[in-house]
């Protein structure tokens, strides 16, 4: 396998690690690792043996979101849409896999790093795993989250979640509203994790692969809105938000704390 700066990349027989590797940055989705993790999995993607893709955080956190710092200089309102809708496009990369894959989640799994375990199949996470989308707090518009968590847990339940900012949703709280499937105890949740993934690889792929294709077509339909509809959606927003200056006013507070 290809080494790379902000990843580490494993093989055990049928099962593949992609484990997030920025731990001075809670593993921070900056816009170099997400490039790794896109070609990580086209690598992937070219190699038959890969039956099941486990993605993972390294350190503390699962990750942390977004790399705000990213964010301080959005440019022009048009090029801050335009920009946040390329960046929260990133994990449909997912969706299109041809490889079931799970969640394994630690720590932090906040923002962008949330939405990215929503287009795997399976979300296992430990008992100090905490959830949250923070956007409302750095004057953000939450757009694909809104859309993502609500066609997970309901729209009944997902605005609650994202009104709660930085009071972070447990684990177990997770579990009791879908946002995660399983929670296990932190020193066993890489044993759970493997084992379920090595049951998961040693399916016959021909099935899984096509009810995961179904999946994905209607995944992109949630709520009766196509999922290129709501991109879109996330580029006007946005756009309208950043020409108010608030985000940038709440990220640029956020990171001089």
């Amino acid at each position: 396998m290809k080494e790379y700066e902000n990843l580490v990349v494993e093989m055990d027989g049928h099962v593949a690690t992609i484990a997030l590797h920025r731990p001075k940055a809670l593993n921070a989705l900056s816009l170099d690792l997400k490039r790794e993790v896109r070609d990580a999995l086209d690598e992937l993607e070219a190699d038959e043996n890969v039956r099941c893709l486990v993605l993972a955080g390294k350190g503390r956190a699962f990750s942390a979101g977004q790399d705000l710092n990213e964010r301080l200089d959005p440019g022009s309102p048009d090029e801050a849409g335009r920009r946040v809708r390329e960046s929260s496009q990133f994990p449909e990369i997912f969706l299109r896999s041809r490889i079931p894959s799970i969640s394994m989640i630690h720590g932090y799994c906040l923002g962008g790093a949330l939405q990215m375990t929503l287009y795997t199949d399976v979300r296992v996470a430990s008992t100090d795993a905490k959830f949250g989308l923070p956007e409302f707090e750095r004057g953000m518009a939450c757009i694909a989250g809104m859309y993502l968590i609500g066609g997970v847990v309901g729209l009944g339940r997902a605005m609650p979640v994202l009104l709660r900012g930085s009071d972070w949703v447990t684990a177990a709280e997770a579990k009791e509203i879908g946002l995660v499937h399983y929670v296990v105890e932190p020193d066993q949740i890489e044993a759970r994790t493997m084992a379920m993934a090595r049951k998961i690889a040693a399916l016959p792929p021909a099935g899984v692969r096509a009810t995961r294709d179904w999946k994905a077509t209607l995944f992109r339909n949630m709520h009766g809105v196509p999922l290129e509809e709501m991109w879109e959606a996330v580029g006007r927003y946005h756009q309208q938000v950043y020409g108010t200056g608030q985000s940038q006013e709440a990220v640029g507070r956020f990171l001089t704390k």
